[in-house]
């Protein structure tokens, strides 16, 4: 594992910084984790797909810092159809908006993160990457604010979502089902549970006319018994130029 503090380059990124923005009316500073990779070299979303390495972000040691919101701009998918991943290519960049516990003083950022960075093999890095950020700088960023809007549309209150829950011999399963038109090339829908012990695979797909249906692995990373709701989940269909998202799901 390579590990590198920032502003700083490794293997398949040439660079990542925190890129400073503003302090919003709400009392929220916004900025944003930039990175740039080498050309044809990708990274992962929140929850990688079928395969890849779920990035972690953690802001251990930052001062005036009383809480962080991460922003996930829309990703695209990538790989085979049998193993299909999401992520960025080339270029991440994730805007977060900062609460200090004192809006008038300097905020000092401290930025850990832990990622697979992939061309024909995955690398796993490690970034630590400390900024100074003023407090005082109340103008928005063109691009920050580009990637803040460029996120999945929340189609919740626009359409319903079926799923039904069953178990084979080794795991639960998760059949789910949602009428919407084709988004696109590379169709890739990721399920994610409120429950961070809880791990989601897509096991197979298939789209007939506005009919999308899947079927899905439901898993627990800590060996413990699985206990789902409905409310807890949350659907994101997304191809190579648009997704939508829904939280939460009907019974059939």
């Amino acid at each position: 594992m390579l590990g590198i503090a920032g502003p700083a380059t490794a293997q398949g990124i040439t660079s990542a910084d925190i890129q400073s923005g503003w302090m919003g009316f709400d009392g929220k500073y916004v900025a944003a984790f930039e990175m740039h990779l080498t050309p044809e070299w990708k990274t992962y979303w929140r929850a990688p797909g079928d395969a890849g390495i779920p990035p972690e972000f953690h802001f251990h040691g930052s001062q005036n810092v009383k809480s962080v919101e991460i922003i996930w701009p829309r990703p695209v998918p990538f790989g085979s159809d049998d193993l299909r991943s999401v992520g960025y290519l080339e270029h991440m960049m994730l805007p977060f908006k900062i609460t200090p516990l004192d809006a008038t003083a300097p905020i000092k950022v401290s930025l850990q993160t832990t990622m697979g960075v992939c061309k024909d093999i995955c690398i796993p890095v490690e970034l630590q990457i400390d900024k100074t950020l003023d407090p005082t700088q109340r103008k928005p960023v063109p691009k920050l604010v580009a990637g803040m809007l460029d996120v999945p549309i929340d189609k919740t209150q626009k359409m319903t979502v079926t799923c039904s829950f069953g178990q084979n011999a080794k795991d639960w399963t998760l059949e789910t089902t949602f009428s919407h038109p084709s988004l696109g090339d590379m169709e890739t829908l990721i399920i994610e549970s409120a429950n961070p012990d809880h791990w989601i695979a897509l096991g197979s797909s298939n789209r007939d006319g506005a009919t999308f249906k899947a079927r899905a692995r439901i898993k627990s990373n800590t060996g413990q018994a699985i206990a789902l709701a409905r409310s807890d989940l949350r659907f994101t269909l997304i191809s190579t130029s648009q997704a939508i998202e829904v939280r939460g799901c009907s019974p059939p």
